[in-house]
């Protein structure tokens, strides 16, 4: 289990799944939802994210074995300098970076987030938590691991 973990609430729920953080390499983001909070004068982000692992092993056509084929639901509250960029069909991820960031920065920004793109969405902003909501076994309808 790396730093990731231990910073993101209920990371429980994802590392029961894998034995480990994940680093998200070739995950896809499915979904973003941005959601506004007038009265607290906030903003927030939901991401559902096709995490899996792959192994070494290959199958008869050649390809990668994965397992561990997950949705997992993330909840970013407090989200801040919010930048988002080339949203498609695909969404693939070189990897999710969430860094404490708390030593260096104003009381309410806690963490850093970068979704390091490699086809399509990147993204990144600085926040007060993270929080994993959900995960869900299977692989999203249209994926190109279905």
């Amino acid at each position: 289990m790396n730093d990731t973990a231990g910073i993101v609430e209920d990371s429980c729920k994802l590392t029961e799944v894998f034995g480990y953080w994940p680093s998200f390499h070739d995950a896809e983001v499915i979904n973003i939802t941005l959601n506004r909070d007038c009265e607290n004068n906030t903003a927030a982000l939901t991401a559902d994210i096709h995490v899996f692992e792959m192994t070494n092993q290959v199958s008869g056509s050649g390809t990668y074995i994965c397992r561990h084929h997950s949705i997992v639901t993330i909840f970013f509250t407090e989200i801040d300098g919010l930048e988002l960029d080339a949203f498609n069909h695909q969404n693939a991820l070189m990897q999710l970076s969430i860094e404490d960031i708390s030593q260096r920065q104003l009381e309410r920004v806690k963490l850093s987030v970068i979704f390091e793109p490699a086809y399509g969405f990147g993204c990144n902003f600085v926040c007060r938590s993270a929080r994993v909501i959900s995960v869900q076994a299977g692989i999203p309808q249209g994926s190109v691991y279905a």
